[in-house]
């Protein structure tokens, strides 16, 4: 099998496997524990490898990826292209 056509094959599971999300709650800069929980859930019930994306208040002005070790937020800022 070529590289392409199993990474074509592959692709599917890995995307279920990788649990994301995204909202657009009006979260601080930075986000909170506690404003996160709100908008996914906490990092024992999203689970391990939960990504998501916050698009603050919708605004499109700050968006933060986040993701859960489980038990904890992780977040970092993105930079909006020009």
């Amino acid at each position: 099998m070529q590289r392409d056509d199993l990474l074509k094959a592959i692709k599917p599971f890995v995307l279920r496997w990788i649990r994301r999300g995204h909202s657009t709650a009006d979260v601080s800069s930075p986000p909170t524990d506690a404003e996160l929980d709100a908008a996914f859930g906490t990092p024992a019930q999203v689970g391990a490898g939960f990504t998501g994306i916050v698009d603050d208040d919708g605004a499109g002005a700050a968006v933060w990826m986040v993701a859960s070790d489980g038990a904890n937020w992780w977040y970092v800022a993105m930079t909006k292209a020009a």
